[in-house]
């Protein structure tokens, strides 16, 4: 049984609905940072800030999880200090496990070289998940979070 089938189950039991909850979100992150998962075993280390900033409805955003950006525009190369202590070249791409998706907020989209942009087109705290790959395709995924405000 997963951990999400578990939690699920011990909300039913108390009778509280996800939708009564306030904070989905916060409650999202704190399972996938408390249980461990195959990816924590890696020595792979993928770490993203605690927030991306702030983006607006209707201007241009981006924000890159290769850091320092990479001038190659086609993926993330061995001089990133994120990620780090995997094997370079690394990749990124939008988790989109079925069983618990939390899309890219309408309007962006994450480049393989792991720049995220676009235009937002909804306001609102976004909780997303994105992975990293690196060339032995360890992978590691993080939830993140996006404030995007309107002007």
């Amino acid at each position: 049984m997963s951990i999400l089938t578990k939690v699920v189950k011990i909300l039913k039991i108390l009778k509280i609905t996800f939708w009564s909850i306030s904070g989905l979100a916060f409650l999202i992150a704190l399972i996938h940072v408390s249980f461990p998962s195959p990816d924590k075993y890696n020595a792979f280390k993928f770490t993203v800030p605690d927030q991306l900033g702030q983006a607006t409805v209707g201007y241009k955003y981006n924000y890159s999880f290769c850091q320092p950006e990479t001038a190659r525009k086609e993926f993330c190369d061995s001089s990133a200090s994120i990620p780090a202590d995997g094997k370079a070249p690394y990749r990124f791409y939008e988790d989109t496990n079925p069983n618990f998706p939390l899309p890219l907020p309408k309007g962006l989209h994450l480049n393989v070289n792991g720049l995220l942009e676009g235009v937002p087109k909804t306001e609102g705290e976004i909780w997303f998940s994105i992975c990293a790959v690196d060339s032995k395709e360890d992978r590691v995924c993080k939830i993140v979070p996006l404030n995007i405000v309107k002007r």
